[in-house]
């Protein structure tokens, strides 16, 4: 009877310590799990930030190239109007310096 019960103790504490050992690898392997996860977090943060940054540089060139293209559309454009109203200009100009010179008393 006794050699019984010394086996089941025997047993009992097999079990245990087979228990604490598994806790143990059990509490290495989620501290592991832990710090790969915080470390592909980082990663993947990181990525999110560079491509973030790269598309912001993207659309800040866009937007200085769109606004270099406006400006130089609006150049055009008002060298086009200038030159279009080159006539009506230099006969407003006559006009403005006929009445400039025109004595006083001569003026109409």
């Amino acid at each position: 009877m006794q050699e019984i019960v010394n086996k089941v103790l025997e047993a009992e504490k097999a079990g245990e310590l087979a228990l604490s050992e598994a806790r143990q690898r059990a509490a290495v392997l989620r501290a592991e799990a832990d710090t790969q996860t915080a470390t592909a977090l980082q990663e993947a943060r990181t990525q999110a930030q560079e491509l973030l940054q790269a598309d912001l540089a993207k659309a800040r060139a866009e937007a200085e190239r769109e606004g270099r293209e406006q400006v130089q559309r609006a150049e055009r454009e008002a060298a086009t109007f200038l030159e279009s109203r080159q006539d009506a200009l230099r006969g407003l100009v006559e006009r403005v310096v006929e009445l400039a010179i025109t004595p006083e008393n001569l003026k109409g």
